[in-house]
């Protein structure tokens, strides 16, 4: 296979990079990158894309992202997670957990954040981790993101509700958190900290899904080694690409535009659109699609082989649908 996606349970302690980095050595792959950072100090699921796949990678930011996350409440920190530095503290206060969890559904929906310093986003051409390397701190604009679910984690209690106790200097809580991509966790924990009226920071994250995959697809660096040879087309992944993945990876790389409304060409259309070109049949069906999300309006091109051809998105001219080709994996002849 020469290109697809490998879901890797990413173990504390390497940077995202060095994850790609080592994926490669261990696979020969000369192209490879992942869908999105996970903290060095953090575990869980790296979604890392080899080959053509990598093309792909701007679009899986489409689907919720899951982590379990610890919020340690009486101390802040300046990264805002148990590896920086105390900053300030808050020691006398009890707090019930129904009025925590409380708070927890006051985040649920559409709300605004600020980035922290020590994320990646870019200030002047500069990553912002590299400002805070420096001691630099600059002023962030509040970003939107989406809380879709957030609970406290309850392992002894399988509806999740409140159970008696109360949270002092130093205690933990455990919660599960499905949101939008671009949510920082460490981030939430302050808030959540802020909004109860002391301070907090993030002491534990694993990230349980993201890109359509979960932890139950993934496989340790250690595995990589023992997957199906690279060269050999899994076609039992094809098959299933857009429901649940099945058996071992590497997976196909369409499994991460999988949500995408889908046509398909004829065996004369391949052509045409492996040279950059759509056939007015596939515009013409595009008025018959089920399309989810039309706010972006990207469907997915296949071709008559079962291939993915190309990305494309759905425009108007006078009137009318048409497609306009964004990416093409197809090759012209």
């Amino acid at each position: 296979m020469q290109s697809g996606v490998v879901p890797i349970i990413k173990p504390p302690g390497l940077t995202s990079q060095q994850v790609v980095s080592i994926f490669r050595r261990l696979t020969g792959v000369k192209k490879a990158g992942h869908t999105g950072t996970l903290d060095p100090a953090a575990s869980g699921l790296l979604v890392v894309c080899f080959g053509e796949a990598t093309r792909l990678i701007e679009y899986a930011d489409r689907y919720p992202k899951r982590y379990r996350a610890e919020i340690t409440l009486g101390w802040s920190t300046d990264t805002q997670d148990s590896t920086g530095t105390v900053t300030c503290e808050t020691r006398d206060f009890r707090i019930g957990l129904d009025e925590f969890d409380d708070i927890l559904n006051q985040f649920v929906g559409e709300i605004e954040q600020i980035p922290p310093m020590v994320s990646a986003i870019k200030h002047g051409g500069v990553r912002l981790y590299e400002l805070a390397r420096r001691g630099e701190t600059v002023k962030r604009r509040p970003r939107r993101i989406t809380i879709y679910s957030l609970k406290r984690f309850c392992p002894d209690q399988a509806d999740g509700s409140s159970d008696s106790g109360e949270l002092t200097f130093g205690s933990t809580v455990m919660f599960d958190v499905e949101c939008s991509s671009g949510t920082y966790v460490r981030t939430l924990c302050e808030d959540i900290g802020a909004r109860l009226g002391v301070q907090a920071n993030m002491s534990y994250l694993v990230r349980l899904a993201a890109s359509g995959f979960t932890l139950d697809d993934a496989v340790t660096l250690e595995e990589v080694p023992a997957l199906p040879q690279w060269s050999r087309i899994n076609q039992g992944c094809r098959e299933i690409a857009y429901s649940k993945p099945a058996g071992p990876p590497p997976f196909p790389m369409e499994y991460l535009v999988r949500d995408l409304p889908r046509v398909t060409c004829l065996p004369r259309e391949d052509r045409l659109v492996a040279n950059g070109v759509v056939p007015h049949r596939l515009s013409n069906s595009v008025a018959e699609l089920d399309v989810q999300r039309p706010g972006d309006n990207l469907l997915s091109i296949f071709l008559s082989t079962g291939d993915l051809g190309a990305i494309g998105r759905i425009r108007s001219d006078r009137g009318l649908p048409q497609i306009a080709l964004e990416k093409v994996f197809a090759r012209g002849r």
